[in-house]
């Protein structure tokens, strides 16, 4: 009973100490300095730095008074530094911070902390300058194709921007070259329902070919309906009905994993994924189909798993040769790694078989 009661007082001092602490901790962030927080509770600034040594040692805080002044450091910079990204809404050159003094004093600051401008945000995750003029790039190639859709030549959307035509093609190209949008668009000639309508008719044909083909080299209807700015229904739809008129296969059939790929290539990719799972993922299908390909050429995961555990013995033995400069004894093994002492015994039953099926002479 008197050791559940002195359990009982002790966790409660233990609260009421660390409570104190989280109080005077959040205050000395709040207000910047000992000498404030102990103006707040009636003590010295002494007693305050006693009060935080005692509790850091206690377990009470995690930071030492150190700590926790350059964490204060850090989070006034970090404020003052967000407060000119707002005051800007964007963030500031160097030049740019150099010019004004209180900006200044916070790129000072800065280069004593991190040491440079580019340190200080990437230690705070900020986009660096290259991500950001990339992402003005690809903002002012949207604005320039959806001019494009909207006005429907290249001299408007030059004229509109103020910019040469030559200029206006280029940033268009390296949009559709970074998988922005696709450009040029193409027109289907005629209205979706008029192109299945005379589908048996020569034009017809012409155009469903025509369309397959980009299928084929977009990969996706999404990709082929953004090259044609229709929706992906309509070019599903005249896919569609060209299939249904014999000129092609659509949706065309994909071929399976174990048409694909060979035995011995199979097997040595099991053996370096070492399960299904890992394997389905290095093929990027589903792991049924790994195991239709697995049983298609009548491979063995146990033995494929047998002979994954045989060759990284086989390996971690060569390597501990290496790093000795002769073959290891027993004693040796155990000591540089037991992990594979047991392995060997495990599959070989011994060292010296181990050595004569490998054959490892010395």
């Amino acid at each position: 009973m008197e050791d559940n009661k002195l359990s009982k007082e002790y966790r409660k001092t233990n609260n009421r100490h660390l409570s104190r602490a989280k109080q005077f901790y959040e205050d000395y962030i709040a207000l910047g300095n000992l000498r404030e927080v102990g103006k707040k509770h009636d003590i010295t600034k002494s007693e305050v730095s006693r009060l935080f040594k005692r509790w850091h040692q206690k377990g009470f805080l995690k930071y030492s008074i150190k700590e926790m002044r350059i964490e204060n450091i850090r989070n006034q910079l970090l404020k003052d530094y967000n407060n000119l990204i707002n005051k800007l809404r964007r963030h500031p050159t160097t030049s740019e911070m150099l010019r004004d003094e209180e900006w200044k004093n916070i790129y000072h600051r800065i280069i004593y902390r991190y040491g440079s401008l580019s340190n200080f945000r990437k230690f705070y995750g900020y986009p660096q300058a290259k991500e950001i003029s990339e992402r003005k790039q690809a903002l002012k190639a949207r604005w320039l194709f959806e001019d494009y859709l909207t006005l429907g030549t290249l001299e408007k959307v030059a004229k509109k921007h103020r910019i040469t035509g030559e200029r206006a093609r280029q940033i268009l190209d390296e949009g559709d070259h970074e998988n922005l949008f696709v450009y040029p668009v193409k027109n289907l000639g005629f209205a979706p329902s008029v192109i299945i309508a005379n589908a048996n008719k020569k034009e017809g044909r012409k155009i469903i070919l025509r369309l397959k083909k980009d299928y084929d080299k977009c990969g996706s209807l999404k990709d082929t309906a953004r090259r044609y700015n229709v929706s992906h229904e309509t070019i599903r739809q005249i896919l569609a009905k060209g299939d249904k008129i014999g000129l092609f296969e659509f949706p065309p059939k994909e071929e399976r994993l174990y048409s694909k790929i060979t035995k011995e290539k199979l097997y040595e990719a099991f053996i370096k994924c070492g399960s299904l799972g890992k394997l389905s993922k290095y093929y990027k299908v589903g792991i049924g189909e790994v195991k239709e390909a697995m049983k298609k050429h009548r491979i063995s995961t146990q033995d494929a798993k047998f002979e994954a555990k045989r060759r990284k013995a086989i390996d971690a033995y060569q390597k501990l040769v290496k790093k000795l400069g002769h073959h290891p004894s027993v004693t040796e093994i155990i000591k540089e790694k037991k992990y594979l002492l047991i392995r060997i015994n495990n599959i070989w039953g011994s060292v010296g078989n181990f050595r004569k099926s490998c054959g490892f002479t010395f």
